[in-house]
């Protein structure tokens, strides 16, 4: 793959496909670094997400659909796959 010292310069078509290109690259390695954690460790994980986006919002005291579709996206996220 080419690496571009310059993005800025290419063609939008050249931009996206530098991008598209990292952006895969970068899936692949989350996936992999989720899949080398253990059940324990995502576990612990998940919880540190979950309490980081209550705390963002700044109403833990709200059931707000923004702070339940976080949280959730991030335990898919985290479990993709697993069997419960």
């Amino acid at each position: 793959m080419d690496t571009h010292k310059d993005v800025a310069s290419l063609t939008d078509e050249g931009r996206k496909r530098v991008f598209n290109q990292r952006f895969e690259q970068l899936t692949k390695c989350q996936a992999f670094l989720r899949q080398s954690l253990t059940k324990k460790q995502r576990l612990e994980l998940f919880s540190y997400k979950a309490a980081y986006i209550v705390a963002r919002e700044k109403r833990p005291y709200m059931e707000d659909e923004v702070v339940i579709k976080s949280v959730l996206e991030s335990f898919v996220e985290m479990f993709e796959g697993e069997v419960f």
